[in-house]
């Protein structure tokens, strides 16, 4: 298995070395009625894999939101609060308007992860991971995975995940090419997080996880 960092001197190097910046269209973010529903102006959705929303009647451009699809590992009314150590579980029941189908939904929050920073340890997350798709049963449809912005805890979370399945079946990782192939679904995908998955990746290998 190739490691090619061992250090954060090196994690923080070879993160560097990854292009960033947005490199392909964004039309539907720039648009008049859609810039007040970007958090930040430079966090755009790329057009070729946004999220596109039911419309309504009425209403400009109302099927657009700030998110898009990121591969994973495979292409693949409050009901309930746990509060647990490091995370919330939350369980939703959605009803649309003039339907009769309900959907109960199931909200995970990690509360252990700072706005600014990593944890002091990965192995609260990797369990709350574990938990994720434990709970995330086979053709359920994929997980939402959202931050602040949707780029840096989420892009951790995503490329952990990732190469925790990647491991599982293939015994390699490739850290390096899970954030190129996501910053071309999404700009900017993780920011300073880069050592802390190769500290997951470590207690990983080391762990039952």
């Amino acid at each position: 298995m190739e490691v090619k960092c061992s250090n954060i001197f090196d994690c923080s190097k070879e993160y560097e070395s990854i292009e960033t910046g947005q490199h392909f269209t964004w039309d539907n973010s720039n648009m008049e009625d859609n810039k007040p529903k970007n958090r930040y102006a430079n966090v755009v959705a790329y057009d070729h894999s946004r999220v596109v929303l039911n419309t309504i009647d009425g209403i400009p451009n109302s099927d657009y939101i700030n998110a898009n699809y990121i591969d994973g590992y495979e292409k693949v009314t409050l009901l309930d609060t746990l509060e647990l150590a490091h995370y919330t579980i939350r369980t939703m029941r959605l009803q649309h308007r003039g339907n009769t189908e309900v959907r109960d939904v199931r909200h995970l929050q990690y509360t252990a992860w700072p706005d600014h920073g990593v944890p002091d340890h990965p192995t609260p997350f990797l369990m709350f991971l574990k938990r994720v798709k434990t709970l995330n049963q086979p053709g359920a449809g994929p997980i939402i995975s959202h931050c602040s912005a949707g780029i840096g805890r989420t892009g951790a979370f995503i490329v952990i995940d990732c190469m925790l399945e990647r491991l599982r079946y293939e015994n390699t990782v490739d850290i390096y090419g899970c954030v190129t192939a996501l910053r071309s679904q999404r700009s900017y995908m993780v920011q300073v997080y880069f050592y802390a998955i190769r500290r997951s990746k470590k207690i990983a290998l080391t762990s039952c996880f």
